[in-house]
């Protein structure tokens, strides 16, 4: 059986929709790293240990002596001051996806022209990502581009996409 392209909308925006669920979660864990700190940030991730991934490789080595503890935490930091970056460079190609997907939705004629627009300026918003220090001070405000990503996600589970023009265009193809 063929879904309708409404259905395929709105479980597009249902899955954009648990990206939003999930974002303060991110936020909590963000509170657990002290990026000067390796044995507070080891004891916040020891105390937290269903959160990441680095307290079972730490029970599993099985440490117990002062040193190999000291090395244990200084891994563990280095490997979440890693993640960061590559996070922080994750951001920067889900820009370029916010701005060709906002393209693609302001080009289509199955949405309006204004929800496409919006999520291109959440995409170029977050494209302050490519430099990270500008990203740190930017951020409170970068954040009201996330506006264009509401409005992309509410679209398309409240309204979806216009089907007569979807079913006009797949019959042109």
């Amino acid at each position: 059986m063929r879904q309708t392209p409404n259905v395929t909308a709105r479980t597009s925006g249902l899955f954009w929709m648990t990206n939003f669920a999930l974002g303060p979660a991110m936020i909590a864990v963000k509170q657990l790293v002290h990026m000067n700190d390796a044995a507070v940030t080891s004891a916040n991730i020891l105390a937290i240990a269903t959160v990441c991934y680095v307290s079972p490789l730490a029970i599993l080595t099985g440490v117990s002596s002062g040193a190999a503890l000291q090395q244990a935490q200084a891994s563990a930091l280095l490997l979440i001051r890693l993640y960061g970056q590559c996070y922080s460079t994750s951001l920067v190609f889900f820009a370029l996806y916010g701005v060709l997907t906002g393209y693609l939705a302001f080009r289509s004629t199955f949405m309006p022209r204004f929800v496409g627009i919006a999520f291109m300026v959440a995409g170029f918003g977050w494209l302050v990502f490519i430099w990270p220090p500008l990203a740190r001070s930017l951020y409170p405000y970068m954040m009201l581009t996330g506006v264009g990503e509401v409005i992309f996600v509410f679209w398309l589970l409240i309204k979806g996409v216009d089907v007569d023009k979807w079913n006009e265009q797949a019959r042109l193809t």
